[in-house]
């Protein structure tokens, strides 16, 4: 719940119509996107990277600093609230898990949360992007393309073949750049989220 508001994740589409009789509505609707085959020729060549941002990884006295950048964006894409310091300190400890931060001078102006999974795969490891946010100021001048980028170097450094992304069917700018990476869209609907 939230405050008065009921919030439900993963209706299945066959209740979409039953939860509107109740009052619910669409709040976001998350669809995978897939690439099968992380392709280095694809990905900027470091000479490429823009140049007045330099990548890392976040530290962990960041945390806060990290959070406040991802609530920066709130409301840019449906459903998406930016991530407290919490959850960024518990990403920057799991296994596997890696925060990279694009930085202008001492700012840190954008964010990625990747991980890697499925070593045990016949299919390969899969780089997870988890979470990509550029504050608004610096949006549009190419940096979170060069922060996935980074991202993407790193999984396929340390092993990964694939790689899974989602984003809100209604978040084009964020569609256009995956699928221009390579990154397909699974069929069908996504992970529907509903609120009355």
């Amino acid at each position: 719940m939230k405050g008065n508001k009921i919030y439900i994740e993963f209706i299945p589409e066959i209740l979409i119509d039953q939860m509107r009789g109740l009052g619910f509505e669409i709040t976001s609707e998350y669809i995978d996107l897939w690439n099968n085959n992380l392709d280095r020729d694809r990905l900027e060549t470091q000479d490429n990277i823009h140049k007045k941002i330099s990548f890392r990884e976040l530290k962990q006295s960041e945390s806060k600093e990290a959070s406040s950048l991802t609530k920066t964006c709130k409301g840019l894409s449906r459903g998406f609230n930016g991530e407290d310091e919490n959850t960024i300190s518990e990403w920057h400890q799991s296994e596997n898990s890696k925060i990279f931060v694009a930085q202008s001078n001492s700012e840190i102006v954008g964010i990625s949360l990747v991980n890697l999974y499925g070593s045990e795969s016949k299919k390969g490891i899969v780089l997870w992007i988890r979470l990509l946010a550029v504050k608004p100021e610096y949006q549009h001048q190419g940096i979170g393309r060069s922060l996935l980028d980074y991202s993407i170097r790193w999984g396929i450094d340390n092993g990964a073949v694939r790689s899974f992304i989602a984003t809100d069917v209604e978040n084009n700018n964020a569609l256009d750049l995956y699928e221009n990476l390579g990154y397909v869209r699974d069929k069908g609907r996504g992970q529907i989220n509903m609120e009355n």
